[in-house]
């Protein structure tokens, strides 16, 4: 009897087990679709805003103007940028706050570095100057992350 007993609890435990780790993976799965969708959106939505070119704009003519040794950023932007991140700051404010990280890190990534007369170490300063555009935005997130190819926040 105490066999059996043993036998019934092993097997009720082994099947408890196989079931946890199928409703893990269908979990994962269900994530990683959802994190598939939400890209999608946040493409379309991106998109909706004309790829966010004045955010563009607004960048390389920051970065050139850093690189000729005038430093103006945040609350100080010279007049002839502000057009540029009005606008800017107009687009990202009528996405999601959770694309607008996206939709920045995309739109960068297309400036053709050629045409900014930058190496690509250079191109890093880009994305530290892309990734605070919310701040100075005044939006949520107020940074954006750009480390990794992945990670839109």
């Amino acid at each position: 009897m105490e066999k059996q007993l043993m036998t019934i609890l092993v097997a009720t435990l082994a099947a408890l087990l196989l079931l946890v780790d199928a409703s893990i993976h269908q979990t994962t799965v269900i994530i990683e679709k959802e994190n598939l969708r939400e890209l999608d959106d946040c493409h379309q939505e991106m998109m909706r805003q004309e790829n966010l070119e004045q955010c563009q704009e607004f960048v390389k003519q920051l970065v050139e103007s850093e690189r000729e040794g005038i430093r103006e950023r945040r609350r100080r932007i010279n007049p002839a940028y502000e057009e540029h991140l009005e606008i800017c700051c107009q687009r990202l404010s009528e996405m999601s706050s959770m694309c607008r990280c996206y939709g920045l890190r995309k739109t960068i990534e297309q400036i053709p570095q050629e045409r900014m007369m930058i190496g690509p170490e250079d191109f890093e300063e880009v994305m530290r100057t892309a990734a605070d555009i919310p701040d100075i935005c005044d939006l949520e997130p107020s940074h954006c992350q750009f480390d990794s190819p992945h990670k839109m926040w």
